[in-house]
């Protein structure tokens, strides 16, 4: 029953993890990602920092709402999430 108990819980983080981030791929798409767009367009200067905090509050928003599993595990991957290092790093 041990072994049982164990691997449930390991599947039940592995799910969860895999879910948040998912999740949080599909909220950066929708919320941050147009943003970053426009910023980086021929219009860039007409974004506001409001705009893309905004972008930001609406991703933890729905994240908060929309996550589900481990509450521990959703934790990490929202604090893991930083999508402004993507978008600072030279390749």
């Amino acid at each position: 029953m041990e072994n049982d108990l164990k691997r449930w819980h390991e599947e039940n983080q592995r799910r969860t993890r895999e879910g948040c981030q998912e999740l949080l791929q599909d909220l950066r798409k929708k919320h941050l990602d147009p943003i970053l767009q426009r910023l980086t367009g021929p219009n860039g200067a007409t974004v506001s920092f409001d705009q893309i905090e905004g972008s930001f509050l609406a991703i933890e928003r729905n994240f908060k709402k929309l996550a589900k599993g481990a509450r521990d595990v959703c934790a990490q991957e929202f604090f893991k999430f930083q999508p402004v290092r993507e978008y600072g790093r030279k390749n």
